[in-house]
């Protein structure tokens, strides 16, 4: 029984985990995260919160087409990662779907010439009399027809709903 238990602590010092998705890498091997804007203050902007850990992904713009239809674009983050829909609603255009190669759930277009990039940043709900944003936890909690999108936001430091799927 010894024996055993030395083993396991052994296997668990010197494990070599990956905790983000295949495509992705680990912010020093497995920071835990509950938002993107944690990760880009601890890792530098090119890192994003996916499953509860700071990742970075490894998958080239130019790379072949992960969605099933062929001609179908990957939308991406502002800095060029593959947007997660387990974790983040797809913009309008997209739809979310199970990419086999990558092994995550990604936002590919609907019908090809959709832009990628999420460019303009939105408007963003402000509590009324104040210049606070209104704080949002989930995809559905903005039930405001012009501000229906609850996104991460490095400017407030936590979700808010805005007009579209980038708010800064």
């Amino acid at each position: 029984m010894m024996i055993r238990l030395e083993l396991l602590v052994l296997l668990i010092t010197y494990c070599s985990c990956q905790f983000c998705p295949i495509g992705y890498s680990d912010l020093r091997q497995g920071t835990p995260c509950t938002a993107t804007t944690y990760c880009q203050v601890v890792g530098g902007g090119s890192y994003t919160c996916v499953r509860g850990y700071c990742c970075r992904s490894n998958i080239a713009q130019d790379d072949a087409n992960y969605c099933r239809a062929r001609r179908s674009s990957i939308q991406r983050t502002s800095d060029g990662g593959v947007v997660d829909c387990f974790a983040q609603q797809c913009r309008q255009g997209y739809q979310c779907e199970y990419s086999e190669a990558l092994a995550i759930y990604i936002c590919c277009s609907t019908s090809p010439g959709v832009p990628q990039f999420d460019d303009a940043p939105g408007t963003v709900r402000l509590v009324p009399g104040t210049a606070r944003a209104v704080q949002c936890f989930e995809p559905n909690h903005c039930l405001w027809v012009d501000t229906p999108n609850c996104v991460d936001s490095n400017e407030w430091g936590y979700k808010v709903c805005c007009s579209t799927f980038n708010c800064n």
